[in-house]
């Protein structure tokens, strides 16, 4: 065997080379940038930044979801201020007579604590004094009797006072303003351990409500809400300092009344709040006193109008023994609020959930220990995926990874249906995906630097044009070139690296492949009349029309891309029998092509020690331009206009586009290769051409209608190249919704190389 008819990549260099490339001083490289990208994600973790946050929110979201169907028993039962109550008894504010009323009649019924959802810091417009005042038309003796009645906060205070009421207050960024009545009742609070303080949030002010109120009340609890960055409330503040006192939550408070504890339990640590205790109940919370809400689906039963309430006599089916929120669901009122499990729902059912989750001691935890733990299953699987990844290849590692990944998810979907606690999957799982990506294409590259060594070997290999006019001039191998205009090609083969990893497990295998798929393609070019450049990865350049003249050059390269794509076909019809045979999954492998036609610098290039016969020049780049369209328009062969134009009628030409190269401002006609002359002289390729000439001059008049027609029409002719069509049937519908500005000649530019 001859020294040039030896297989590709035979020879002791590039082995050596390959076996260099392969070796652990480069995993060693691809390893340590890993383990830094999994230190540079440990420390983002630690920041804990914004997007970070919300991907694990999310997380807990979805889990959340997925258990909304579980029904904690339903003690809290909500009162209902709809649109069916303001019809019957007015508009928002009521008087507080009515309400009183209310009041009376859910508390005659048992109910263990009534919570009202709503703030009253000023008296009632609707007090006989207060209209007695607004109405002038009154006579003297029915002015003197309203000033001297009792003022509808009088009997909403005393109604307060027979029942076991819990009052709300709301929070305010706004100082705290001395406030009539004297000392003002707060809420019962023992601390157990250290002081809460340094953890709780912190408030300048509440509003309470009249001190005539307040003293007449149970209990006193904040009803506002601290939604989390995106909106939804998944937590809500059990205690708040505010005034220099500790103040609960109203759904905390309306638990402690209907428990008849006399006070709450807030316990902490050097760690933070560790928990809050209703007499035997111990509610686990996050070190900031936060509580998180495990949120069951929405259940219209227990909404109660007050209509209702105020039409029925006997109430104490609904209300005996059960805690009982007064709110509102009327749009009007504007008391709606964003939850995880999907939509909104108003304030008050958020204080009814809480309540029902006390009460059946079905809450959330997430704890202190978690995020170490999602630290620790980041690093371990890392680890694991950056030792495995390079001896068990690509797909098996990323199995490994998955499953490792679905496991971890089971395994917190577990922990939180059955035990309500939280813990985040996202970050373990992006973790080790970010560091499978960096040890992958490390595995990549190493492939690719061996396939490199493989086609370095074969590239070394001149035509035989070249070796006869080096062997007659040798003053051919002297530094310098000339300008002349040629043809240039660059092809790249699609699939070839899902093709190798389906023979990792026998890389001697890669290495007749290689040989079998660029052996054929070489030849084709060769026996065109070409030159080989160079191997580029899986791509080839080649030129025609150098070192000897030939003035048919783009005609060659035309008729080279034909024979290339013939021959890939045989070799894709001997993978696949030979996939079939073997049990493996057969990937078909795929061309594109990229000719283009100018002026370039040809010669010699490089130092008086070692150069190399090439090209240089504006053309040579806008041909591997034209082959990197060939991905855009789905098409085998992309052809530049010069060459088009200089092919004439010997081969069967097709223009596509007017599109601007990558780095080109001027546009330039691009054509695609049909066939050969046979085709190009047949009456179905000239029907076809003339056809595709008037869609492209409707199109770029800006006719969208007419051209789709023509697409149509297109679509069912010999030769069409369908891919093709596809794309313009996008581009009219992206400019039908999005018209190019005026004077638009129909040229596009290429977002990519």
């Amino acid at each position: 065997m001859t020294e040039a008819a030896q297989p590709i990549g035979t020879g002791t260099g590039a082995k050596d080379k390959t076996r260099r490339i392969a070796g652990l001083p480069f995993l060693g490289v691809v390893r340590t940038v890993a383990l830094l990208l999994l230190i540079l994600l440990l420390l983002i973790r630690l920041l804990d930044p914004l997007p970070v946050r919300l991907v694990r929110l999310r997380s807990f979201d979805m889990m959340q979801t997925m258990d909304i169907a579980r029904q904690p028993p339903n003690r809290a039962v909500v009162v209902d201020i709809d649109e069916a109550s303001l019809r019957e008894f007015g508009q928002w504010p009521w008087p507080r007579t009515l309400l009183a009323e209310l009041i009376t009649k859910i508390g005659d019924a048992g109910a263990a604590a009534i919570g009202l959802d709503m703030v009253f810091p000023e008296p009632d417009r609707f007090s006989p004094a207060l209209l007695a005042k607004d109405i002038g038309t009154l006579d003297a003796e029915t002015r003197r009797l309203m000033l001297q009645a009792p003022s509808n906060d009088t009997a909403f205070a005393n109604a307060i006072a027979r029942a076991p009421v819990v009052l709300a207050m709301g929070l305010t960024n706004n100082p705290a303003e001395p406030m009539a009545g004297g000392e003002r009742p707060t809420s019962p609070v023992a601390l157990l351990g250290t002081d809460p303080e340094p953890f709780l949030p912190k408030f300048p002010g509440v509003v309470r409500n009249l001190p005539e109120l307040d003293a007449s009340a149970r209990g006193r609890g904040l009803i506002s809400h601290l939604p989390d960055v995106d909106g939804l409330i998944r937590q809500v503040p059990a205690f708040v300092i505010s005034e220099g006192a500790i103040w609960p939550a109203l759904s905390i408070e309306v638990g402690r009344v209907a428990a008849g504890e006399q006070t709450h339990i807030l316990a902490a640590g050097q760690e933070g709040v560790r928990e809050i205790g209703l007499g035997k109940f111990r509610i686990p919370t996050g070190r900031d006193g936060l509580i998180w809400l495990r949120f069951s689906a929405f259940d219209p039963g227990r909404y109660i109008s007050v209509s209702e309430v105020m039409a029925r006599d006997d109430l104490t089916e609904l209300f005996d023994g059960r805690m009982v929120f007064l709110g509102t669901s009327a749009v009007g009122l504007r008391d709606i609020r964003a939850i995880p499990i999907g939509g909104a729902v108003p304030g008050v059912e958020v204080h009814a959930q809480i309540a029902d989750s006390l009460a059946s001691g079905q809450y959330l935890v997430r704890p202190a220990t978690a995020r170490a733990i999602e630290i620790a299953a980041a690093i371990v699987l890392s680890l694991i995926l950056m030792a495995y990844v390079p001896r068990l290849g690509a797909m098996r590692a990323l199995a490994l990874g998955g499953t490792t990944i679905v496991l971890l998810t089971v395994a917190a979907v577990l922990l939180f249906r059955q035990q309500g606690l939280l813990f985040d999957v996202t970050f373990p799982a992006m973790t080790s995906f970010a560091v499978f990506l960096v040890v992958g294409f490390g595995n990549y590259l190493r492939e690719q630097n061996e396939q490199r060594a493989i086609r370095n070997a074969f590239g070394q290999y001149l035509s035989p044009t070249m070796v006869a006019t080096l062997a007659s001039q040798p003053d051919k191998l002297t530094l310098g070139g000339e300008t002349k205009e040629m043809s240039f090609m660059f092809s790249d083969v699609r699939g070839f690296t899902a093709l190798s990893e389906s023979h990792q497990s026998d890389p001697q295998s890669v290495t007749a492949l290689m040989n079998r798929l660029l052996t054929p393609i070489s030849d084709a070019i060769l026996s065109n009349g070409g030159t080989i450049d160079k191997y580029m990865g899986d791509c080839v350049m080649a030129f025609w029309n150098a070192p000897l003249a030939d003035e048919r050059h783009a005609a060659h390269a035309g008729q080279a891309a034909l024979a290339m794509l013939a021959a890939l076909d045989g070799v894709n019809d001997a993978l696949a029998a030979e996939a079939e045979e073997s049990g493996r999954p057969f990937v078909p492998l795929r061309l594109g092509v990229g000719i283009n036609t100018g002026t370039c610098v040809v010669g010699n290039m490089g130092t008086p020690f070692r150069f190399d016969y090439t090209v240089m020049g504006d053309a040579v780049n806008v041909a591997s331009r034209l082959e990197g369209l060939s991905k855009l328009y789905g098409l085998d062969a992309i052809l530049g206009s010069k060459t088009a134009q200089a092919i004439g009628e010997e081969l069967a030409v097709l223009e596509i586009d007017l599109i601007a190269v990558k780095g080109k401002a001027i546009p330039e006609h691009v054509f695609t290769l049909i066939g050969d002359g046979t085709v190009a002289a047949s009456a179905p390729f000239r029907a076809l051409a003339a056809k595709q000439a008037e869609m492209l001059a409707r199109f770029r008049a800006g006719a969208w209608e007419p051209a789709r027609h023509l697409v149509d029409e297109l679509e069912g002719m010999d030769h069409a190249p369908l891919p093709l069509y596809r794309l313009y049937r996008e581009r009219i519908a992206h400019f039908e919704a999005n018209p190019p500005p005026p004077g638009w000649g129909g040229a596009v530019e290429a977002e990519s190389k």
